[in-house]
């Protein structure tokens, strides 16, 4: 494996990548896409608690953002708050009465609850 491609490589990768988020942040704390995109990136680096705390971020600023609430709902999920989650997953399911997306998330809720 080449040292570019290294799991050392990789977590440089994204502290910098944090780093650049964190200064979006200051210049445009509105910024609701940025929040987002932060918040994925601590989801896949398994911190979820601030991966929450942004897609919470990004329902304040965009309360109709049915992803942030599908997402937030997995990162509730990972850390075993579970109402909260299934709170996450009905609003989205809500917001999404039709696709997929929308299946899978019934599964795992384990009933699909009636979406107006």
């Amino acid at each position: 494996m080449s040292p570019r491609t290294g799991p050392h490589h990789i977590r440089n990768y994204k502290e910098g990548a944090l780093e650049e988020f964190d200064r979006a942040i200051e210049l445009n704390p509105g910024a609701a896409h940025v929040y987002f995109n932060r918040a994925n990136l601590f989801q896949s680096m398994g911190r979820y608690d601030e991966a929450e705390k942004d897609y919470t971020r990004v329902l304040e600023l965009t309360p109709s953002d049915r992803v942030a609430h599908l997402l937030r709902g997995e990162t509730r999920a990972q850390q075993k708050k579970l109402p909260e989650a299934m709170a996450d997953y009905f609003s989205y399911l809500s917001q999404t009465p039709d696709d997929q997306i929308h299946l899978k998330a019934a599964s795992i809720v384990g009933k699909s609850p009636k979406c107006a």
